[in-house]
């Protein structure tokens, strides 16, 4: 009884439940999910590029160990995923990307059976998406920039780039 309201107990208690990481054409995710709400520290690395995320208070445990297996061969952002007890309160994941990204990061609280969660989402960066002017049309479509869209669309005609009838 004493166990479980120290700390060593605490800490016991609190442990990622589920990961999942999938790919879409447009970002890439990784949820985290866990029975308490999670504490993180983010930052990137170069050559290779890598996300490295910290998690205060956790333990490593076989859900987080089998994180590497989560991604996929056709992941466009995420090359590969390890894990590893950075101290003796801390969990580290990094990231391996295949290019460089904007990484989008949040907590969600529990709903619907499922508990607390961090979000990792993994889009272009912006010089990678102003550099391509047709990431850039998607981009203004999905932000609902009609009017920066048509001007785009007219771009992409001008250099010959192929776009979505159904954009037109």
């Amino acid at each position: 009884m004493l166990l479980s309201v120290s700390r060593v107990g605490m800490a016991a208690k609190s442990h990622i439940v589920a990961v999942r990481i999938w790919p879409s054409s447009t970002y890439s995710r990784m949820t985290l999910e866990s029975n308490v709400p999670l504490k993180y520290k983010q930052f990137a690395l170069s050559h290779p590029e890598r996300l490295v995320i910290d998690i205060d208070g956790l333990h490593l445990n076989p859900v987080l160990k089998g994180v590497d297996k989560q991604v996929r061969v056709d992941d466009p952002f995420i090359k590969n995923a390890r894990v590893g007890q950075f101290d003796s309160n801390t969990v580290r994941i990094v990231l391996e990307l295949k290019r460089n990204v904007s990484p989008k990061i949040f907590s969600l609280n529990p709903v619907a059976g499922i508990k607390h969660r961090l979000v990792v989402d993994l889009y272009p960066s912006q010089n990678h998406v102003e550099d391509d002017p047709l990431l850039a049309l998607l981009k203004d479509y999905n932000q609902g920039d009609l009017e920066k869209t048509s001007q785009r669309k007219r771009h992409c005609r001008v250099k010959r780039v192929a776009i979505d009838p159904l954009l037109s």
